[in-house]
């Protein structure tokens, strides 16, 4: 068994309605036996069974596409894998709601890195390790110019961003889900 939070990208935005119980009841017809959601931002938490997650990847986008009519990129993390990626902020002072981690569908290459880089010059301080985007959006998100098509255009990759108190709390429906399945 195999916890996995999915997280989904461009949903409930510009339009793109997936109402969190229809999300929890795709799953439950994919097959997998339990699904909780946090938010109405693209948050699932779900117990994949014994699918791996290239498996719930494709299924759930599929999903997705046929139920609601459009594409999400689905990336999927475990609670360890959260863990580490609170472990690894960048910085030690930031105010919780303006600290994204921007979750990337892939690591970008160096050379879209350097791309971002130089159209960000006097912009948003950031972070890129792996396949995480750390962003201290320090005067706020409405105004910034790093946004994320800016970022999807710029690296390469898709990415979608969760301030660290939602990654706590999904860390931690994740694991209470694996407890409880023990």
């Amino acid at each position: 068994m195999t916890v996995f939070v999915a997280l989904l990208s461009a949903v409930n935005v510009g339009g793109r309605k997936a109402p969190s119980a229809d999300l929890k009841r795709l799953c439950i017809e994919i097959g997998w036996k339990r699904a909780e959601t946090l938010l109405a931002s693209g948050n699932i938490i779900l117990d994949s069974g014994r699918d791996n997650a290239a498996k719930v990847k494709a299924n759930l986008e599929t999903a997705i596409k046929d139920a609601f009519g459009f594409d999400s990129t689905v990336i999927l993390r475990t609670a360890d894998e959260l863990d580490a990626v609170l472990k690894r902020l960048p910085y030690k002072t930031y105010e919780p709601k303006l600290m994204i981690v921007n979750f990337l569908s892939a690591a970008p290459t160096k050379a879209a890195v350097d791309d971002l880089a130089a159209f960000n010059k006097a912009g948003e301080d950031y972070v890129i390790d792996g396949a995480e985007m750390f962003i201290r959006y320090e005067s706020g998100i409405a105004g910034t110019k790093l946004t994320p098509a800016v970022i999807k255009r710029k690296l390469g990759v898709v990415g979608t961003g969760r301030n660290v108190n939602t990654v706590a709390k999904l860390r931690d429906k994740a694991r209470a889900m694996e407890i409880s399945k023990r």
